[in-house]
């Protein structure tokens, strides 16, 4: 997926950081771009405007992952 480039800024300040999610989200006529990045323990929710202006920071849930039946299932989402 193609942020927008601005967003290249942000990606210093979380520089070692594992990008886990994106998406982009039209609603409404408006498109935001979404990302999970994940270091460590530190999981954080990152929202950009069209222009790539960070909108929203806000630390979420790690998510858990349990091995059941040779499957892997994701708990604790957000």
């Amino acid at each position: 997926m193609n942020f927008p480039s601005r967003t290249r800024d942000v990606e210093k300040e979380y520089a070692g950081y594992k990008i886990e999610e994106t998406a982009k989200i039209v609603s409404k006529g408006i498109t935001t771009y979404e990302a999970e990045v994940e270091k460590e323990e530190k999981t954080f929710e990152l929202i950009f405007d069209n222009n790539g202006k960070l909108l929203t920071k806000k630390k979420s849930k790690k998510r858990r992952r349990i091995k059941r039946s040779g499957r892997q299932i994701s708990e604790g989402l957000f």
